[in-house]
């Protein structure tokens, strides 16, 4: 798995840290979750364009996570 590094502006960090905390996530899963979000509804908006295999699997992963 990648890593990345994020500077995010104070108020957007502790409203997505209370969101976290009310979701029972930590902040990684919190952030990957909404990267993933993002990720499908821009490949539902343009359907035309080539994003590769990393969405599909990326989802085929989260759903054998699943019980």
């Amino acid at each position: 798995m990648g890593a990345i590094s994020l500077k995010l502006p104070e108020d957007v960090l502790e409203a997505s840290r209370r969101c976290a905390d009310s979701l029972h996530l930590s902040m990684a899963a919190y952030i990957r979750r909404a990267v993933e979000r993002m990720n499908r509804q821009t490949q539902a908006l343009h359907p035309s364009k080539t994003f590769g295999r990393g969405l599909e699997e990326s989802a085929q992963r989260k759903h054998a996570r699943q019980p």
